[in-house]
């Protein structure tokens, strides 16, 4: 296509009289650029041509591998437009369902009044990036965060969106103002390298999808001053899915050298952690970061899922979508998909490349999204 406007350029370039010492000559150059224009007219006509049966091969796809799968296609694909599309406002509107269902109050002149808006939260992180913090459309208001008064504490809590456990920069989340609610969802995010954190605190050993390595472990450690995080270790399957696959009883002796004197893992402890994994088998992987297509395939009966759809180092593709949808439609009831299919980042990389606001109004009108 660019060669063909090249051409044109030369084309032109070629034809027009670059001194006019007559009346003849503007006509000839007129002539040219109707010519030229004519030329472009008949570029776009095939670039649009082409674009559509793109657009086509994309939906079509789509429909076969997602869309057309019953209710957990649709419930899945829209879940994953509302959090990683770069959505318009009115494609805002339309997508953005979370609701904040606490009181719709707010102080004015030092009292409580009813805000009549409907409050949603921003679970969107290019909407965030456009829009901020806050904003308001439609008399909708949308918030990363809202504030409660606790009437037991008489103060306010921040309910965040958990689009906080998605943010990249560290920067974004400093300006987000973060309290101890949003700090714990801050410490599930596997986007940030924790290594490089100042403090961390216990919250962190419940993380299932950071780096996860002994270097890590000393610095919960040496940064939380008592030994609350060391049950959630225990009880992190990602944790173990990364640092002890191979070997359990070996992973617990290594944390156990760690930990020293200070911190003593129970012979109870000990053989609980080694019989939940013995019993877990295979469903373990579900949470390995290096787990690939072909080993999911292979051991898709033995897998979790729901699992596979939060772990963020899964390479998904069409097929694996599908594989899932067709797993979450025998497994998860009906009226908990909207809950449980919420996809993650890496599924969404895979449609990607099929999306367009054309393909996503087409697909609209034919699903009545």
């Amino acid at each position: 296509m660019e060669d063909n406007i090249l051409l044109c350029n030369n084309f032109l370039s070629f034809n027009l009289r670059q001194t006019m010492n007559s009346t003849s000559d503007l006509l000839y150059n007129i002539q040219s650029l109707k010519q030229f224009q004519l030329n472009i007219d008949n570029i776009q006509r095939i670039k649009d041509g082409a674009q559509l049966q793109i657009n086509m091969a994309c939906l079509a796809l789509l429909r076969q591998y997602i869309l057309n799968e019953p209710v957990a296609g649709l419930i899945l694909f829209r879940n994953l437009i509302r959090k990683y599309y770069p959505l318009s406002d009115e494609q805002v509107v339309k997508y953005e369902n979370r609701i904040y269902t606490g009181v719709h109050k707010i102080v004015e002149n030092n009292s409580f009044t009813i805000d009549p808006r409907e409050w949603y939260y921003i679970t969107n992180l290019s909407v965030l990036k456009r829009k901020g913090q806050e904003f308001t459309i439609d008399n909708r208001l949308y918030r990363v965060c809202y504030k409660r008064y606790n009437t037991t504490v008489k103060c306010y809590d921040m309910i965040p969106s958990t689009l906080i456990s998605e943010i990249s920069s560290l920067d974004d989340l400093r300006e987000l103002k973060m309290d101890s609610r949003q700090i714990r969802l801050f410490h599930s995010n596997y986007n940030i390298d924790f290594h490089n954190i100042p403090q961390v605190c216990s919250d962190l050993a419940e993380n299932e999808f950071t780096k996860w390595d002994w270097d890590l472990v000393s610095k919960i450690k040496g940064d939380v001053k008592s030994c609350v995080w060391l049950k959630d270790l225990l009880n992190n399957n990602g944790f173990f899915a990364q640092m002890g696959i191979g070997s359990i009883v070996e992973t617990l002796t290594k944390l156990q050298n760690l930990l020293g004197m200070e911190y003593v893992i129970t012979q109870d402890d000990l053989n609980e952690v080694i019989e939940r994994y013995e019993k877990m088998g295979s469903r373990l992987y579900s949470y390995s970061p290096n787990i690939s297509k072909e080993f999911i395939i292979e051991h898709q009966d033995d897998l979790d899922w729901l699992v596979l759809q939060r772990n963020p180092y899964v390479q998904w593709d069409l097929e694996l979508i599908n594989i899932f949808l067709r797993k979450c439609s025998k497994l998860v009831p009906e009226n908990e998909m909207a809950k449980s299919l919420n996809g993650s980042c890496a599924m969404y990389s895979a449609i990607n490349d099929f999306l367009n606001d054309l393909v996503l109004d087409d697909i609209e009108k034919l699903y009545e999204l």
